[in-house]
């Protein structure tokens, strides 16, 4: 498989699309982690 047409995919709430498209996506523990994070679970 060539990397090139590799896909990856995230899902994330609609409330944290400002912050992703600001900052990209970011670890928990980033200094750029949004305070705000909404996760999607199953609950």
């Amino acid at each position: 498989m060539d990397l090139k047409d590799v896909k990856l995919y995230r899902i994330t709430h609609i409330d944290n699309i400002p912050h992703v498209l600001r900052y990209g996506i970011t670890h928990k523990n980033s200094p750029n982690a949004s305070p705000n994070f909404v996760a999607i679970v199953n609950k």
